[in-house]
């Protein structure tokens, strides 16, 4: 498995100053994401738990700041949760992901993270349209 690329505070700080420039006080005017993908309701977030690369692999949606959602999170779960990336979508996608990903499920929204589960995350993250 290839290292995973694990986005920075200061990236993402980035990503969510390029959706405040882009109009995104209702999480659902994001004109450029919505020309290319449909409607946006908020954002699709990869989380994981592991100490120096990701074991596990939780992705959620959040209509705020998935920042905070990560905070929330950690209050009941004994293990650091940190933060892989996000991007703007909609549940839908999040529900897409989770089918894909099925045969790597291990409970709930949480995945194994294997070099396939790697790919489908980075895919997403280069996909990012801001």
């Amino acid at each position: 498995m290839s290292e995973a690329v694990i986005w920075t505070d200061a990236m993402l700080a980035e990503n969510f100053v390029k959706g405040v420039e882009l109009g995104v006080n209702s999480y659902g005017d994001i004109s450029r994401y919505e020309n290319v993908y449909g409607p946006a309701e908020g954002f699709v977030y990869f989380a994981y738990i592991g100490a120096n690369q990701p074991v596990y692999l939780k992705i959620g949606f959040s209509k705020y700041d998935p920042r905070k959602r990560l905070k929330n999170l950690q209050t009941g779960c004994p293990f650091p949760i940190k933060m892989l990336g996000f991007v703007f979508g909609r549940m839908a996608q999040e529900a897409e992901l989770h089918d894909v990903l099925s045969e790597y499920r291990v409970q709930g929204e949480w995945f194994d993270y294997s070099d396939y589960v790697e790919r489908v995350v980075r895919d997403q993250l280069d996909s990012e349209a801001i």
